[in-house]
């Protein structure tokens, strides 16, 4: 079989089948070569995914002329598990593409980093000391500089789920529940990611406060101002007050990239807020307050709105909240940890555990020897934390929008 899979492309057939019975009729029959390249180009299609089922196969096989006079070679063709090993690499490799060409929007504004194991990671933050230099006289001796540490630990986690299939499926679908399995288990996948990303810092008390302190003095991250142009820039202009952990008190750089939102009719209006060039304040008439630039500028060029649907799991307040993420490089408030070498699901089938009358081992896309059923697992390994601990609440700004607040 791989003989003839290696060879599909090769102008001469002959001598790709070992059985000698048959080597006669390829020599004495144009027609039967012609019957063998297209069931080899059959077999090579089915294991590059292009819809050929084991059954096709089957069927490709049965045209050969004088081929119901040769049980062994079907059953050398049939009976293996080489079938088995290919219906799961197609599945796996369907899988794999859907699960990257998938929107991973979380990743947009959360770190994400690998684990080489199980056991926890540490994320470490060491502050900045002083944050400037001290001048010296003549003679003068260098000041002694301070700087404290802090981490966050935590580990991987493995989520997983077992698909089944009758085998009446694959006779009848023709590998359509096949082709839609690998799109289902990427997207849980997918989903997996979103939701654990999500819990580690929707509506989070500890990560979202009004008292986060530096050097004596507390901070604020959270608010409760509805969604508006004002709002956006009170809560930008909030974020650009926040210092690093030197003793100066030196401000950071943080400048927020994405808005997120759980609705929908959120996001349009945050779009229409960042898509206007000029303001005009509704009521007014004095000549104070006539149609004014956008103040937020070139910043408007710069923020994305991005809509996190899992936010109506795990945020109350999910039909007026807003979150403003700065860019990861700059720093984030919230990280992704997958396990390194297995950073893509894992697709596995289930042996098929029972033997063919008169052939080898069935493959597993015959199904259980009990009920006929075609087993997948899936697998993946991941998990995700806000990094409060090492000062990431610096990088996240939270609005509940209940409170009605600036307009």
């Amino acid at each position: 079989m791989k003989q003839i899979l290696e060879s599909v492309n090769d102008a001469d057939y002959r001598g790709m089948v070992p059985v000698p019975a048959l080597q006669s009729q390829l020599n004495s029959n144009p027609g039967y070569l012609a019957k063998l390249k297209t069931f080899a180009e059959a077999y090579r299609d089915y294991i590059d995914g292009q819809g050929h089922t084991y059954l096709r196969a089957r069927e490709a096989l049965r045209t050969w002329a004088g081929l119901q006079s040769q049980p062994v070679w079907l059953s050398e063709a049939l009976g293996p598990s080489d079938f088995s090993y290919l219906f799961a690499d197609t599945l796996q490799r369907l899988l794999l593409d859907q699960f990257q060409v998938a929107n991973h929007d979380w990743e947009l504004y959360a770190g994400v980093r690998t684990a080489p194991d199980f056991r926890d990671v540490k994320r470490f933050r060491v502050s900045a000391g002083a944050g400037l230099l001290g001048e010296l006289g003549p003679g003068e001796s260098y000041r002694q500089d301070v700087i404290g540490t802090a981490y966050k630990a935590y580990g991987l986690k493995k989520w997983g789920l077992v698909r089944s299939f009758f085998w009446e499926a694959f006779v009848n679908d023709d590998l359509d529940a096949l082709r839609r399995a690998p799109a289902d288990l990427a997207q849980a996948a997918r989903n997996t990611e979103a939701y654990v990303v999500t819990a580690a810092y929707a509506a989070n008390a500890t990560l979202y406060s009004a008292t986060h302190t530096v050097n004596g003095v507390n901070y604020s991250n959270v608010t409760s101002d509805t969604l508006s142009l004002n709002a956006l820039v009170d809560a930008i202009s909030e974020m650009g007050s926040y210092p690093g952990d030197d003793a100066t008190g030196v401000i950071i750089n943080n400048t927020p990239k994405y808005i997120v939102v759980g609705s929908l009719g959120l996001k349009l209006l945050a779009e229409q807020i960042l898509q206007s060039p000029q303001v005009m304040y509704i009521g007014q008439t004095d000549l104070s307050n006539l149609p004014t630039a956008n103040p937020l500028g070139t910043l408007r060029g710069n923020l994305q709105v991005v809509w996190n649907p899992f936010l109506q799991l795990l945020d109350t307040n999910w039909e007026t909240a807003w979150y403003l993420f700065s860019d990861p490089a700059l720093g984030y408030a919230v990280e992704g940890l997958r396990l390194a070498g297995f950073e893509t699901p894992s697709l596995f089938m289930r042996a098929s555990a029972q033997l063919a009358v008169g052939g080898g081992l069935a493959p597993a896309t015959m199904g259980a020897f009990d009920n006929d059923t075609v087993d997948y697992k899936i697998r993946h390994c991941f998990n995700a934390a806000h990094m409060n601990d090492v000062g990431g609440w610096r990088f996240t700004y939270y609005s509940t929008g209940t409170g009605g607040g600036v307009q």
